[in-house]
């Protein structure tokens, strides 16, 4: 019986695997633009992204739905983060144990915000997981929309322009919004105590369709159009060295030539049962000085029984501008 239930599980991951090319072809973009996943959750990016392998938080609505199920309690966050000092983030998370019979299940919900009226993206996420036959499998659906062109421009800071060519730009200001929905799909697999390994497929089916304008007459813009947010398969591991120290690792494979694998790597350990310092890397394996660097920590204090709240922050180092990322989060 044993036996059939392990062929059983590796022919669930082969069918997911097998079926990726025919998303990857339907892809019209490879490198993302809009609705990119930038990494949400202080306590994830703090461990440089290797968390498709733990995913043991509220933070699996993002990085592995899979591992909602091993929700214990109630679960609430909130993360801001401004991008590189440019693009705000803000994202409130929310989920808990499911009990439908008597599978191990567990669900969440969650909203993203970013950007600002030249560009606002908003994206509202429900997750859900179950135990199949040894395996956490997890999916989340998404609907994705964006605004942009909306911001009015500033006579004061056009002053190069003569009045004229200002109003021509005005009248040639591209304007518009887009809807979409996604799909993710992850898996996780608990080798033995202390090794846990997982998969997630992120937006697996992804259209986005968009509607652009201008309101010179006499301009065209390019309309109604549909494109996907590029698909990413995510492969990872964790292992609890010991019981105050855990380590993980993800790798990212390339799925168009102009993008690189990616590997990511990370570190958590606790001290005197509240404090956690964490630290990790990610590379993308190419000739390019575009690693990152994460350092972070996190507190945890109790309120009471089974209650609690969480600050965790992560500062990540990169070529381009260095950013922080602050979490708090809620056990109830």
């Amino acid at each position: 019986m044993k036996a059939n239930n392990m062929k059983l599980k590796i022919a669930i991951i082969i069918v997911m695997l097998s079926s990726l090319p025919f998303y990857v072809t339907a892809q019209t973009s490879s490198i993302p633009a809009a609705f990119v996943d930038v990494g949400y959750g202080a306590r994830p990016v703090a461990m440089g992204g290797a968390y498709s392998g733990l995913a043991d938080d509220i933070n699996a609505l993002f990085w592995n739905p899979a591992g909602l199920n091993h929700l214990k309690d109630k679960e609430a966050s909130f993360t801001t983060a401004n991008l590189l000092g440019i693009v705000r983030y803000n994202v409130f998370a929310f989920g808990m144990p499911l009990k439908f019979g008597e599978a191990e299940q567990g669900g969440g919900i969650a909203l993203v915000s970013s950007g600002d009226d030249a560009l606002r993206e908003l994206t509202l996420l429900a997750g859900y997981s179950r135990r199949v036959l040894g395996l956490d499998v997890g999916l989340n659906l998404k609907y994705r929309y964006a605004s942009f062109g909306k911001n009015s421009l500033d006579r004061n800071e056009g002053v190069v322009f003569s009045d004229a060519e200002f109003a021509d730009g005005q009248l040639n200001q591209v304007h518009g919004s887009a809807n979409g929905f996604g799909l993710d799909i992850g898996i996780l697999y608990q080798l033995n105590e202390k090794i846990r390994c997982g998969l997630m497929v992120r937006d697996l089916f992804s259209p986005v369709s968009w509607n652009s304008a201008v309101d010179n007459p006499a301009a065209k813009s390019k309309g109604k159009y549909t494109e996907n947010v590029p698909t990413e398969i995510v492969i990872g591991t964790s292992y609890k060295v010991f019981e105050e120290l855990l380590v993980t690792a993800d790798y990212q494979p390339s799925l168009s030539k102009d993008v690189s694998n990616m590997i990511r790597g990370g570190a958590e350990l606790i001290l005197f049962k509240h404090l956690f310092v964490r630290a990790g890397l990610q590379d993308i394996v190419n000739d390019q000085p575009d690693e990152k660097y994460v350092f972070g920590l996190g507190l945890q204090i109790n309120v009471g029984k089974g209650s609690g709240i969480s600050f965790d922050y992560s500062y990540v180092i990169e070529q381009l501008d260095n950013s922080n990322r602050l979490s708090v989060g809620l056990t109830f």
